[in-house]
């Protein structure tokens, strides 16, 4: 598990586009390329980023991760402007979906600590 510095890099990293790999974290790409075509692996991608923000949610609050939750729920709005099938535009709004709860959340929960 990343100490609290290694979590801020990562969630970093995931917010400009970066992708987890078995452990590893994967350089995150100089410029976002815009995408034209949405399929299965961005919606994954998305996937992770919730199940990975949640964890680390329950590890070191919800206030760690409200601006990476924020950030990956507007890459994935983003990513509902672009052409896909009708199977993958419901799981992409099922994850963005999960990412504005989990946003919604944490600023829900840094606002009652303030």
């Amino acid at each position: 598990m990343p100490d609290r510095r290694e979590f801020l890099g990562i969630v970093g990293m995931l917010t400009v586009g970066g992708t987890l790999a078995a452990g590893t974290l994967a350089a995150p790409a100089s410029a976002a390329p815009v995408v034209t075509q949405v399929g299965a692996a961005e919606v994954a991608q998305l996937t992770e980023a919730v199940r990975f923000l949640r964890s680390q949610a329950r590890r070191f609050g919800h206030d760690a991760v409200r601006d990476a939750a924020l950030g990956q729920a507007q890459r994935g709005r983003a990513l509902l402007a672009a052409a896909q099938s009708a199977e993958v535009r419901g799981q992409l709004r099922a994850a963005v979906d999960d990412l504005v709860e989990l946003a919604a959340t944490s600023a829900k929960d840094v606002r009652r600590q303030s």
